[in-house]
């Protein structure tokens, strides 16, 4: 299919009366894409086009999209100002745009450490879900 890999949507009630579309995975795997999809979707802060959502799947490319679109207007402000902050936040921003969001659809590069579930070394990926208002939470599972 044009666009990449397919991925099937599913509408779910969530917080009782709402009922949102949600990505699901066609295979195992990580895909923090699809994580930062759903997160938003669940947060009720996007505007889906009701054809896609009407059709039941999301190629690969709508995701990108999708994720970059609300990248785009939640940090609309940075292009508005013109100090030194706002400047290296538009460069982070083109960098989360053009090389962080498509390689999140293979996974994460993180490396945790262990003072705490939030506690990671810096990647760029991190600055991407910093950018979405996102927090990042590490845990593990023991097991005998």
């Amino acid at each position: 299919m044009e666009g990449g890999e397919v991925y099937t949507l599913k509408k779910v009630r969530f917080r009782e009366s709402q009922s949102c579309p949600i990505c699901l995975q066609t295979r195992n795997g990580p895909c923090p894409l699809i994580a930062m999809f759903n997160i938003l979707s669940l947060r009720g802060q996007l505007k889906l086009d009701p054809q896609k959502v009407s059709r039941g799947f999301l190629t690969s490319r709508d995701l990108l999209d999708i994720v970059g679109d609300f990248l785009m207007v939640r940090n609309r402000g940075i292009f508005e100002s013109k100090d030194g902050v706002a400047a290296n936040q538009r460069q982070i921003l083109t960098d989360i745009m053009s090389n962080v969001l498509p390689k999140l659809q293979g996974g994460l590069d993180v490396n945790v450490k262990f003072g705490g579930v939030k506690a990671f070394e810096y990647t760029q990926e991190l600055d991407a879900f910093y950018m979405l208002g996102m927090d990042l939470i590490h845990g593990y599972e023991w097991q005998r």
